[in-house]
């Protein structure tokens, strides 16, 4: 695996980390704004089901060499940034710590995106003869059956 892919996906589960600890930090605030037990366990049932979502798309950009899957994470990350910026004001003036912690999380999945999109990281998404042949032009690796 090239060094900029390798990098990506320290990264990016870093980044996914990073949210977990964010809300754990965050907890209090979460729940004074859900009206019921039954909204947190859906927003807790949603988190978790995106960040699955994520890793999966992690795994299969960084180890199946899946073009789709990291052009797929970077529109995702562009429609989430608005939102994202939003949320960072209100959170520093609120909880400065929770603040860095997102600040964090932003800049490492930044450097994740110009890694897997620059350098050695170029190659690796290069469809092979051997993928074109197998009738799946958009991977390099051969399916197994």
């Amino acid at each position: 695996m090239p060094s900029n892919v390798a990098w990506f996906e320290r990264l990016m589960y870093l980044q996914l980390a990073a949210g977990i600890v964010f809300g754990a930090i965050e907890w209090n605030v979460i729940i004074s704004k859900a009206p019921d037990a039954g909204a947190i366990n859906f927003m807790l049932a949603v988190a978790g089901a995106v960040m699955a979502a994520m890793a999966l798309l992690i795994w299969l950009t960084a180890r199946k060499r899946q073009n789709w899957a990291r052009w797929t994470l970077l529109v995702l990350a562009l429609l989430g940034l608005p939102p994202f910026l939003r949320m960072l004001g209100e959170l520093m003036r609120e909880n400065p710590l929770a603040w860095a912690l997102r600040i964090a999380q932003l800049g490492m999945e930044i450097v994740a995106f110009v890694l897997i999109f620059t350098g050695d990281a170029r190659e690796w998404f290069k469809p092979t003869p051997d993928s074109i042949a197998a009738g799946n032009p958009g991977s390099p690796i051969r399916p197994q059956f």
